[in-house]
């Protein structure tokens, strides 16, 4: 059996996890999740140093202490 080497074309991947594709896909994802989870909870996007990056959150801190009893939003991001 023969060895095969891939070698990944980091730019490319890099330009791919910044990119708006994935962006729109974190968020469906993180609305979809947010929408379970309240009414209330916010999707915010960002690009950071090596991909793109979604975050759920609200200003009702009742409402997040409560979530992060129960674990609904960490439970569905596995």
């Amino acid at each position: 059996m023969s060895k095969v080497e891939i070698l990944l074309d980091s730019d490319g991947i890099k330009e791919f996890l910044k990119s708006d594709e994935v962006i729109q896909i974190l968020k469906d994802e993180a609305e979809k999740i947010a929408a379970e989870v309240s009414g209330s909870m916010e999707v915010g996007s960002y690009i950071g140093l090596t991909r793109a990056n979604v975050s759920i959150g609200g200003e009702n801190v009742e409402e997040a202490d409560a979530e992060a009893l129960r674990d609904t939003l960490l439970g569905r991001c596995t």
